[in-house]
């Protein structure tokens, strides 16, 4: 069933949709009830907005001397070829990028086995849910809880009225999700979920996206994890045939990238066209499309190894974390793991950081959450065992 944008048909001269649903008075002016004079075109929901907080060490001042466990990258590091890339495109700064970065179109082309007329590159994966949300937002959006915090930024920023769903399985939970979309708005769906590392089966996924369809409502499925998971289990070939469906997909996770910024996404060509006039010019740079380009060619030899060494370190982490009292390890089908502990979180958090060096993401701030989770990736075996080690010290 084609999608159809919620609201009323406006003029181009008209559409208020676009520059944040700010009131335009007789006199021409823009002019926002709460904000300053001074930010006159500020979007409503922006006073309020706080930047979700994520994992990483970046910014501290002990970050050297950390073993990051709070970012979910791969525990391969970047390609020896993706390095060498990037050497050989810095000769290239002086020139701009190709805006439409169309040899990593193609690279993802032959990757995915899609047409470059359903896909979309961009500067990171947040980018892509932020378009997606100015884009389509502006209406009722369900979002499962806990999950990745963009989805909802994003979407208060541009005017979303939100609705959370509990739930720590999905699959488990399909039959109330389903009851829940809303007509003419918006679905969010992590798969693998973050923090969770829960999995929707792809029959099980796809029946949201068809429930979604019924009632015009747009789905964003985030496929971040899903190459360091059960890539069978993806609905990225099913993007084409339905109108109402975008499918995310980062190379940051996957390839050791997070400092690049390359994320892309998989759509019916109607939605990608939409997605592209409001897409920043430039916005993916000439490193990071030779690093995308390069890290796509080795694709094949590095994720089969990448996942055998997840699943194998994942189960040792399990074993290991669960054998200690008090501590319960969630099942997770991602590179990375939730977990309880009967300490608060926060200074669990910070007595791994003083006495073994070790940064883990302190999970107290998302919704459905409370102070006593904190997920940890996987990581090398030596990582791994100095974890384990610290855990059990400190309890």
């Amino acid at each position: 069933m084609p999608y159809k944008r919620p609201g009323k048909k406006r003029s181009a001269r008209n559409d208020d949709s676009l520059v944040g649903r700010a009131k335009r008075t007789n006199a021409g002016r823009y002019e926002h009830s709460t904000l300053p004079a001074k930010l006159v075109r500020a979007r409503d929901g922006l006073a309020d907005h706080v930047r979700p907080v994520h994992g990483g060490r970046q910014g501290r001042p002990d970050a050297d001397r950390l073993i990051d466990f709070s970012s979910n990258i791969t525990p391969m590091g970047t390609p020896a070829s993706v390095i060498r890339a990037l050497k050989d495109a810095a000769g290239r700064v002086l020139e701009y990028p190709d805006p439409d970065s169309s040899d990593l179109l193609a690279a993802l082309a032959r990757h995915t086995g899609l047409p470059q007329s359903n896909l979309l590159v961009g500067n990171g994966s947040v980018e892509i849910i932020y378009n997606f949300a100015f884009a389509f937002g502006g209406c009722n959006t369900l979002i499962p809880v806990p999950t990745f915090k963009e989805y909802e930024a994003a979407s208060r920023i541009y005017g979303s009225h939100i609705s959370h769903f509990a739930s720590m399985d999905l699959s488990a939970d399909l039959d109330s999700l389903e009851d829940g979309i809303p007509k003419n708005g918006m679905i969010f769906l992590c798969n693998p979920n973050n923090p969770t590392g829960s999995l929707l089966a792809k029959g099980q996924a796809l029946r949201i996206i068809k429930a979604a369809a019924d009632c015009s409502c747009a789905v964003l499925v985030d496929e971040c994890f899903i190459e360091l998971s059960r890539p069978r289990e993806s609905v990225i070939s099913y993007a084409p045939r339905y109108d109402n469906l975008l499918v995310l997909r980062s190379l940051t996770k996957s390839f050791g990238l997070p400092g690049i910024r390359i994320g892309y996404a998989a759509a019916s060509s109607d939605m990608i066209r939409v997605l592209q006039k409001i897409k920043a010019p430039w916005s993916v740079n000439c490193m990071a499309q030779a690093a995308g380009m390069a890290a796509l060619q080795d694709a094949k030899k590095i994720l089969p190894e990448t996942r055998r060494i997840i699943r194998a370190e994942s189960e040792y982490l399990r074993k290991g974390i669960s054998a200690i009292g008090g501590i319960k390890c969630y099942d997770t089908a991602a590179n990375f793991m939730l977990i309880r502990t009967p300490h608060d979180s926060r200074k669990l958090q910070g007595r791994l950081v003083d006495d073994a060096g070790i940064l883990v993401r302190d999970c107290s701030d998302f919704d459905g959450l409370d102070a006593h989770h904190i997920r940890i990736a996987v990581r090398c075996r030596q990582d791994n065992q100095r974890l384990v080690d610290a855990l059990e010290a400190a309890s």
